[in-house]
């Protein structure tokens, strides 16, 4: 099929990517790049923005960019609508118009806990009711939007974030047997960083519990607060900024376990994945979204929500399994991450949108 032949198909997301922030909405970049397989795409993005200033411009260029779409998208386009939240008043525009909108939900855009949230949610109740399909990355999360909007289930397709890469994501040898946790996250509050360098103290003062370190990557508002949190409980602990994925997948193998302490809503969690490809099992709390992939005992080990005393009891719990257990355990973590594998969840996503 030439490229003037090729549906068009407008990409509308208030995260982007960029060279200082390469994780910001990197779900959104898969998305575009598997879309151009197959799709003429035209972006209508923003990347992230710091400081109210830059926030409030940055949101202004692409709301107008969003306004101006209207007087020349056609009917036989798809406009492709990530985070739609933050877009209610604008879209009903199009469904005033006619337009197909695709709306790609991913977890805090339906978790409704502001008031400014809250206000978005009315406007919004007609997009969802008379879009022409609502894209999620998980079951869970398939649920919750049905519960939230009383849409039918077949409306909903089930696509997790672009899935996960085997050839950039695979195991790897391990250096040295040097017991090592990792969290790869966003560095706010609700991400549970807290909670990781809390129970890495009650190990560290824990009676006959081997040495260890522990390896921090990411960026984001609370990463002063993080570092001067291991400089007063006086951890091991390395903190690295937000790398692209080959970078990633290299420091997942220096990995014992992934530890993955958030209490948001994760609608997926597509971090975890990558832990597990790698065959690094993971340690989560026992919450929504990777409540799909890890399973206890098999693959890792779930915790109480916001509670670190019993994620060091699952930390203590994994560094006394035998060779033998922890070889089954990585085993394990591999062979459930391959239904997420990039190359499947990628060609039943492009099925699903050619027939729109």
């Amino acid at each position: 099929m030439s490229k003037q032949k090729r549906k068009r198909i407008f990409l509308i997301s208030n995260m982007y990517p960029s060279d200082n922030n390469v994780r910001f909405g990197i779900f959104v970049k898969k998305c575009h790049e598997t879309l151009s397989k197959r799709f003429e795409v035209k972006l209508l993005t923003m990347t992230r923005k710091e400081g109210l200033l830059k926030k409030i411009f940055g949101y202004t260029v692409l709301f107008l960019k969003v306004f101006l779409l209207l007087f020349s998208v056609k009917k036989r386009d798809l406009v492709y609508v990530h985070f739609p939240l933050y877009f209610p008043f604008l879209l009903n525009l199009y469904i005033w118009r006619g337009i197909p909108l695709i709306l790609n939900f991913h977890g805090s855009d339906a978790v409704f806990d502001t008031n400014l949230k809250k206000f978005f949610l009315k406007p919004l109740r007609p997009v969802v009711s008379n879009c022409q399909k609502i894209i999620v990355p998980s079951t869970f999360f398939r649920n919750k939007i049905i519960d939230i909007f009383g849409v039918k289930e077949d409306k909903c397709f089930v696509y997790p974030s672009g899935g996960v890469d085997p050839r950039i994501f695979y195991p790897r040898k391990k250096k040295s047997d040097e017991l090592v946790f990792g969290f790869v996250s966003y560095f706010t509050y609700r991400k549970g960083w807290w909670i990781f360098l809390e129970a890495l103290s009650i190990l560290k003062t824990k009676n006959g519990f081997p040495a260890f370190k522990a390896i921090i990557v990411g960026d984001g508002p609370d990463e002063r607060k993080i570092l001067k949190e291991i400089e007063e409980r006086k951890i091991n602990v390395s903190v690295i900024p937000s790398v692209a994925h080959k970078r990633l997948a290299d420091i997942f193998s220096q990995f014992s376990v992934f530890v993955f302490p958030t209490y948001m809503d994760e609608s997926l969690g597509l971090v975890g994945i990558e832990a597990l490809m790698c065959g690094v099992p993971v340690i989560s709390t026992n919450i929504a979204g990777p409540t799909g992939y890890i399973k206890n005992g098999y693959n890792g080990f779930f915790f109480e929500r916001e509670n670190s005393g019993d994620l060091a009891k699952k930390l203590i719990a994994y560094q006394k399994l035998d060779k033998n257990m922890v070889k089954q355990f990585k085993e394990n973590a591999v062979t459930s991450a391959k239904r997420y594998e990039s190359q499947k969840v990628e060609m039943e996503f492009l099925k699903f949108m050619e027939k729109l």
